[in-house]
């Protein structure tokens, strides 16, 4: 159920970076339990441009830690200069990565998943051909294919959506969103033309502890559908008033469908 396709550069130039930095510390001792001479921090300054030092701040701040154990603090110095205090294996680690050409990675990207909780119950369709009907104000046109799909493995049927919950975040960040009924939690990475997305959707039941939970890692590129779970869906867990269709009764059986859809954000 593909729409449209994008391609997704990889900034791996900081992943290197840290990959070559952290092999220099690799297996030693602690360095002031140790008393090792090599582990007493020193200052150096290296000469960084300008537009590549946020990244190896970013680097730094990976490899040298943070609080009281951290191994040391570089910053940022007058006139194109980068200011480092650490022991001399990371210095050699540092001046390594420089001399072996330190490109910044490219800006971070913001992706945005689309989450739709689209209800179905089977329909006597009288036709030969499965179809569906929809429910509700909403047409959900955007998810025609979906719905075509879904019929067409598992025979007619009508749909109603019930909530729609749309999530912006930075690739490799979490981000959250508390709809009416659903909750999502969501951190993105980016794998050639693909989108790594784990994914929480949660949706907690009246008077239960109990709650109608989805959680997985989903593969997927930009512009492309994908039905990602079903379950049974009792409304009667919801409440008395929960009717997701007009004439609902509460013996219907009522299927929830997890729907995603990822795009990058401008």
């Amino acid at each position: 159920m593909q729409t449209r396709r994008s391609t997704v550069v990889l900034g791996a130039a900081v992943l290197v970076g840290c990959s070559m930095l952290v092999a220099c510390d690799i297996g030693r001792r602690d360095p002031v339990a140790a008393g090792d001479p090599s582990a007493m921090a020193e200052l150096r300054t290296y000469e960084v441009a300008p537009e590549h030092q946020d990244d190896l701040q970013r680097v730094l701040r990976q490899v040298l830690g943070a609080g009281e154990s951290r191994l040391g603090r570089g910053t940022a110095g007058p006139s194109g200069t980068f200011i480092v205090v650490a022991p001399a294996r990371i210095q050699t680690g540092i001046r390594n990565m420089l001399s072996n050409g330190f490109t910044p990675s490219p800006a971070p990207t913001q992706v945005k998943l689309t989450y739709w909780l689209l209800v179905g119950r089977p329909v006597d369709s009288g036709a030969e051909l499965a179809a569906y009907s929809v429910s509700g104000p909403r047409r959900l046109s955007h998810l025609e294919q979906v719905m075509t799909q879904l019929v067409a493995a598992q025979g007619s049927a009508e749909f109603t959506l019930l909530e729609e919950v749309q999530v912006l975040s930075m690739v490799q960040d979490q981000g959250r969103a508390y709809g009416k009924l659903a909750q999502v939690e969501q951190t993105v990475t980016q794998a050639g033309d693909q989108m790594v997305a784990y994914v929480s959707i949660s949706m907690p039941q009246a008077n239960s502890n109990r709650q109608y939970a989805f959680e997985s890692q989903i593969s997927l590129r930009a512009g492309q559908y994908l039905v990602v779970g079903q379950v049974g869906l009792d409304g009667r867990s919801f409440g008395p008033n929960f009717e997701p269709f007009p004439d609902s009764q509460p013996g219907d059986d009522l299927t929830l469908y997890y729907v995603m859809m990822a795009e990058h954000a401008p």
